[in-house]
């Protein structure tokens, strides 16, 4: 059995997919990738630092 969705659920994926696909958002997420390999090997890899990438 096939469940339709709403139109609240519709309206809600709408608004998170324009800016999920926003060039500015992609330049966010290369942003966070290159000063995770910048600030990798200066804090050593810890387990704080570890934790603080994965959380962004």
């Amino acid at each position: 059995m096939r469940v339709r969705p709403s139109s609240s659920d519709q309206v809600l994926t709408g608004r998170a997919s324009r800016p999920a696909g926003h060039p500015s958002t992609f330049n966010l997420a290369v942003l966070a990738l290159v000063t995770s390999l910048v600030t990798g090997p200066v804090f050593g890899f810890r387990d704080t630092w570890l934790l603080v990438i994965n959380r962004t």
